[in-house]
């Protein structure tokens, strides 16, 4: 273009901000600046929107500076714009300071204050919402939504009267975005019913953003059964699953060990062109390493090239480790030590793992020093707990005592854990004894320091003691959680708690369990161990 005038220069600006190509966005303005071109609002407004999307806020503070040069600072636009950059750079005081200083407000920038509020004084955040409807202003989606977000996982009672209010509204009616984001907020509360009802109301207008918001609550919430058959059911409505979907179907596999299931999904992963995704790949490799398929996530770790960030290679050395292969492991984490990638501190917690399992102790301290005086990484209560099976797993208990008093966290429930575990192995009572109150004082409802020593006092023939915890745990009522199993027929995953009877095959598979009982007892089992039935 041989002439260009303000719109045209907004024009390029807004389309890279658009485009959230926001470096390029900077480089037009700043170009459009030099051409001796007087920025307007809608290019202040733009470029502040670049600063907030990517948190520049020091960037951010000089074009606020520009728009009070230019007398901007109070124009619509100009003030929402700013209002929305400061609340996504943290620093709400200025934004509210903006927002103190406008003649007249819009929805548009009493959102952007809402929703810089929301996670950080959620009742500021209400009191605006009443500020709004007082002048007259009628909330739209993004502003329930903001409040939404502030209420995910311990504000659940706000979020209900919230989902009343978007209701009676009548905002919620075919808007995804809101059943979005209010199934969010119920799975992040715990509140798995209250989803799985407001997904129902949704008929036939689920998305992808929708159903993998499910899959995901469900994962994260420990209903893995639910979430690999809400993805089965996804896919019957002919619903393409995204990178955010797989990752969180292949997390249920793993922790379902859903081998099969795991490798239909990185078919469908393949054919979708996925499989070049960084952070797919690493969730494959993590659910191969967690299904015991260590074959096929070395095969997809290799296949990766040099497209392996830190996640991968945790993911592959996490899969050794888990799985007792501590020199492949600590092979791994010597390559990623020569690689342009550097480890991180769940890097060092792979490393750690797979040390305690093969007794390496002298290498686990190593490792130990190297991740503090070499990375820099401020050791977790991981790393501590992590440390303390190490030595106590392979009898240093003293030495683990002594780890433990010198930690610069307070010990947490793992930790505790770890040592109570190694006293067992080892039959320290005194140090077990010890470890189990810690662990009881910080998890009182939890039966496995209940159980684990009223073992130890059993195995080394201190009834009485045995009893007495016994008899503890009756008066708090403390029960022991349920052994649970599961086999996968066809496509259904078939779970079994101990004492439940609400399968619907419950009466068939009674009467075969009865009918083997019976062979069993005539003696029907031969030399080899194997079940010789007709």
């Amino acid at each position: 273009m041989k002439t260009r005038d303000n719109i045209s220069w907004n024009a390029i600006i807004v389309g890279y901000v658009q485009e959230e190509e926001e470096t390029d966005a900077f480089k037009m303005f700043n170009r459009m600046k030099l051409h001796g071109v007087v920025p307007d609002e809608v290019a202040l407004a733009s470029i502040l929107s670049a600063c907030g999307n990517v948190n520049v806020l020091e960037a951010g503070v000089q074009f606020h500076c520009l728009s009070v040069k230019l007398g901007l600072e109070t124009n619509l636009f100009v003030g929402s714009s700013l209002i929305d950059m400061y609340s996504k750079c943290w620093s709400v005081d200025d934004a509210r300071k903006i927002y103190s200083i406008m003649p007249e407000w819009s929805v548009v920038s009493m959102n952007a204050l809402i929703s810089g509020y929301a996670l950080k004084n959620t009742k500021e955040a209400i009191n605006l919402l009443s500020e709004m409807l007082a002048l007259g202003l009628k909330p739209s989606e993004i502003t329930f939504a903001s409040l939404i977000d502030a209420c995910k996982g311990h504000q659940v009672i706000l979020g209900l009267q919230i989902h009343c209010a978007i209701v009676k509204r009548g905002l919620l009616c075919g808007s995804e975005f809101l059943g979005t984001s209010l199934l969010g907020m119920y799975m992040d509360s715990q509140r798995v019913a209250d989803a799985n009802v407001l997904f129902s109301e949704f008929s036939n207008l689920k998305s992808i953003v929708m159903w993998t918001t499910l899959i995901s609550g469900y994962t994260q919430n420990d209903c893995c059964y639910e979430a690999l058959n809400s993805y089965r059911e996804m896919r019957d409505n002919s619903i393409i699953p995204d990178q955010a979907t797989f990752v969180s179907v292949l997390r249920a596999c793993a922790l379902l060990s859903a081998l099969q299931d795991g490798k239909e999904i990185h078919s469908l992963i393949f054919h979708t062109g996925f499989d070049s995704d960084e952070l797919t790949s690493s969730a494959l490799i993590d659910m191969y390493a967690k299904c015991g398929d260590v074959k096929s996530a070395v095969q997809v770790f290799e296949e990766m090239g040099t497209k392996r960030a830190v996640i991968s290679w945790n993911s592959m050395i996490v899969g050794f480790a888990k799985n007792g292969h501590a020199e492949s492991a600590l092979k791994v984490f010597n390559e990623m030590a020569q690689s342009p990638v550097t480890p991180d501190d769940v890097t060092f917690l792979g490393v750690l793992t797979a040390c305690s399992h093969a007794g390496w102790v002298s290498e686990g301290r190593q490792i130990f020093d190297i991740m503090v005086n070499c990375y820099g990484i401020e050791p977790r209560a991981d790393h501590y707990a992590c440390i303390v099976d190490l030595l106590g797993r392979w009898g240093n208990l003293k030495e683990a005592e002594e780890f433990i008093e010198k930690v610069n966290v307070e010990p947490n429930a793992m930790i505790w854990a770890n040592l109570l575990g190694a006293c067992r192995i080892h039959g320290d009572d005194i140090r077990g004894e010890q470890a189990a109150k810690n662990l009881i004082k910080l998890e009182p409802d939890n039966s496995s320091p209940y159980v684990l020593l009223s073992n130890m006092y059993a195995a080394s023939g201190h009834w009485d003691e045995a009893r007495s915890l016994r008899r503890t745990m009756i008066q708090k009522e403390i029960q022991k959680m349920p052994g649970c199993s599961w086999i996968v027929v066809g496509q259904k995953t078939n779970s079994f708690v101990a004492g439940d009877i609400s399968h619907p095959s419950y009466a068939e598979i009674s009467h075969s369990l009865k009918h083997l009982t019976a062979l069993m007892r005539d003696n029907r089992f031969q030399d080899d161990g194997i079940l010789h039935v007709g």
